[in-house]
């Protein structure tokens, strides 16, 4: 209970305190929730005592001046919105014309980039008959010839596990260069799931 109780009074304490924090900053400067804190000028406040100048003006002088503004203010503000609206219409033209020329810069871009990739593509294939493929490779033969050696000359389950730990094709040269008999018995040593990938025709 008293745990609770001191909980309350802490939250309580808490909340008052950031209130006045809250009240004492937007008092003080012009606008503490956007982080402006320069200090707030004194006209922007109505002060509390009512102003003596302001109840002695007459209604009678404040409605001319009204009057003024209102009969001036109608056309400024339609030359003001033709203006606005041919500035769009100008500016909404030019704004269209400029996504024209990107739009135009893009389409080259575009193109040159996919003449840079189909130049690249046929330089890869004229130079990827000169590759060797690794099977055909001499030293690939070799190594293949020499595992097969070693795995036939190892118990069947040491060399199954060796086995599965190669690349499926690997494997299946492995396999295949083997005697039928060794080849068989590291086959039954295998996953129902690897053994068809190694056997299956590719």
């Amino acid at each position: 209970m008293k745990d609770k109780l001191i909980y309350v009074i802490i939250l309580l304490v808490a909340f008052f305190m950031v209130t006045g924090a809250m009240y004492y900053g937007a008092s003080n400067y012009k606008n503490i929730f956007a982080f402006d804190f320069t200090p707030a000028n004194a006209d922007t406040f109505v002060s509390k005592s009512p102003n003596p100048q302001v109840a002695e003006k007459k209604p009678n002088e404040v409605k001319p001046i009204l009057t003024k503004i209102d009969s001036t203010a109608v056309p400024q503000n339609r030359n003001r919105v033709t203006q606005d609206s041919a500035d769009v219409k100008i500016s909404a033209s030019a704004f269209v014309d400029s996504a024209k020329v990107v739009f135009e810069q893009l389409k080259k871009l575009k193109e040159q980039i996919s003449l840079k990739n189909e130049t690249a593509l046929a330089q890869n294939q004229v130079s990827s008959p000169q590759v060797q493929n690794p099977r055909k490779d001499s030293l690939y033969t070799k190594w293949i010839k020499n595992s097969v050696k070693l795995y036939e000359a190892m118990d069947s389950k040491k060399a199954a596990k060796i086995i599965q730990g190669y690349n499926d094709n690997i494997a299946r040269d492995i396999i295949f260069s083997m005697k039928k008999k060794k080849a068989a018995e590291i086959i039954a040593e295998f996953k129902p799931e690897l053994a068809n990938r190694i056997i299956s025709v590719q």
